[in-house]
Order: structure tokens, then C-alpha cells, then sequence
């Protein structure tokens, strides 16, 4: 039986009752493979790399050194974003709240770390699974 690139990289996405969260991939795996893919392309990672650097564009100037949260700045932030998207069309955001339920930081979960449980009658997903 031969088993083409194609047949390995395809998305499937199922519901797990026992988690109660969607897998990403046959073997909830999917966005794993996909980095071990790129990282082992010559051509897949160049790419991803130019489209990252093409939605960043030139930055935000000055604003670029604003700190997001203590050891981040914004440009690098917003690279975190960019690479998600590129490299897996979606991103995940935690917001960190103070006391006076003002937003303290913002930090970059990786893709691949995170599953979305189901929407509710708000159309809301408020399960993820980290």
C-alpha cells in the first residue's frame, strides 16, 4: 500500500466525548506534524517564514518596543500571532486580568497546545482545552 504526502496531511476533525473537545487530526496530533513538517522543509519553512514577515509588514514604528506583558514587546507579539496564522490559520489568546478586572497581559498559546470544546446557544465556545 502506498500512502502519498497528501494522505498524511489531511485535517480531520472529531468530536471526543470523553474530553468533550474536538480532536485536531485523525490522531489529534495534526498541528504537530504540520510543524515537523515545515521545520524539515527547506522551501515550507521559508515560506512560512515570508508570509509571517509579509503580515507584520514594517511594524508599528515607535510602538513596536511597548511592552505586552513583562518580557514581551509588541512587535514580538504580534510575530507569535502572525506565525500561528500562517501556520495553522488560527491563534489562541490568553488575557491576564489584575484585581480591579483590568487586562494586566497578553500572551500567545501555542496552536497546537489547544482544543475547542463545543459552541453554546450563543454560539460561544467557552471550553479549551490546554
Amino acid at each position: 500500500m502506498q500512502v502519498s504526502v497528501f494522505d498524511f496531511v489531511k485535517r480531520l476533525v472529531k468530536w471526543d466525548k470523553k474530553l468533550e473537545i474536538y480532536t485536531n487530526g485523525v490522531d489529534n496530533n495534526y498541528p504537530e506534524r504540520i510543524e515537523r513538517l515545515k521545520n524539515n522543509s527547506v522551501t515550507a519553512s521559508t515560506a512560512s517564514n515570508i508570509m509571517v514577515q509579509y503580515l507584520i509588514g514594517k511594524g508599528f514604528g515607535d510602538a513596536d518596543n511597548i511592552k505586552v506583558n513583562d518580557t514581551t514587546k509588541l512587535i514580538d507579539f504580534c510575530e507569535d500571532v502572525a506565525s500561528d496564522l500562517v501556520d495553522h490559520k488560527g491563534v489562541f489568546i490568553q488575557v491576564n486580568y489584575n484585581l480591579n478586572y483590568k487586562p494586566s497581559s497578553f500572551e500567545v498559546v501555542p496552536f497546537g497546545y489547544c482544543r475547542i470544546g463545543r459552541k453554546d446557544s450563543k454560539k460561544y465556545n467557552g471550553k479549551i482545552l490546554v
